[in-house]
């Protein structure tokens, strides 16, 4: 089994390796994506209903103002939850983004060395056949001589 054949099936492994790893980071971009939406519609959800209080309602009374309170403390918590999360979530999607630079160039790199290797190959093949084609000649010219 030649060198190249072998070398090709790595290379065919890495490039298994890298495609796994773009299918990951689109399913986090994805996941970051939808954080983002989550966050900014938490913070307009909390932005209209503080606007809807201090307009156009009437006084509140102290049990409705302690579950106002209660209501806004609770949104927050989720907001600082999901902010949490999306702080995590890029850090490890930049994390994958590194990680399949790296891979991307280990395939290059790795398809470099099967490229090379196939065409030194190639070229001690067609030596061997020039070597084989000139004893064939000599040796027919001894046996002529």
């Amino acid at each position: 089994m030649k060198r190249s054949y072998r070398l090709q099936r790595i290379v065919d492994l890495a490039n298994t390796a890298e495609q796994a790893a773009t299918g990951k980071l689109a399913g986090s971009e994805r996941e970051v994506r939808g954080l983002e939406q989550q966050l900014a519609q938490l913070r307009a959800y909390r932005a209209e209903y503080e606007t809807r209080l201090q307009h156009g309602m009437a006084p509140l009374g102290a049990y409705a103002l302690q579950e106002y309170h209660l209501f806004m403390r609770r949104l927050d918590e989720a907001i600082e939850g999901v902010v949490k999360k999306l702080s995590d979530r890029q850090a490890q999607l930049t994390a994958q983004r590194q990680a399949l630079v790296l891979q991307r160039r280990k395939n290059e790199i790795l398809q470099g060395i099967q490229g090379r290797a196939a065409m030194l190959e190639d070229r001690n093949d067609q030596l061997r056949a020039d070597i084989e084609a000139t004893d064939r000649v000599a040796s027919r010219v001894r046996a002529t001589s």
